[in-house]
């Protein structure tokens, strides 16, 4: 095996870890129960969208979750769970390319 030399003097800046932009992106998600498939399908498409155009600085919460499924949300809802919001992506789980194309359109980033 080889070896691996660690400057003990380097530190490490957290601030651009995977975990910091992962809690970054959930900021824009209002979320009441939503599973783990549905959840990590919307986190996937935010990561796509951040990467390629990057996100709003202004933007009203995306809404996912088994809590909303008697709620008429005045926003944009993420699967099954959510279709009496205002605006949906069906699924269950909702496909992350779908996501993707709806906030693309959403947020009109395609301008």
């Amino acid at each position: 095996m080889g070896e691996l030399e660690i400057d003990k003097n380097k530190t490490m800046d957290f601030a651009d870890s995977g975990a910091q932009k992962v809690a970054n992106i959930t900021r824009y998600i209002e979320e009441d129960e939503a599973c783990s498939a549905c959840f990590g399908s919307l986190v996937h498409a935010l990561q796509r969208i951040d990467e390629k155009y990057g996100l709003p600085k202004k933007y009203d919460s995306i809404y996912i979750g088994q809590g909303f499924q008697k709620e008429a949300v005045a926003s944009l809802g993420i699967g099954n769970c959510t279709k009496m919001a205002k605006d949906n992506v069906l699924g269950c789980p909702p496909d992350a390319k779908e996501i993707v194309d709806k906030l693309v359109k959403y947020w009109n980033l395609e301008s």
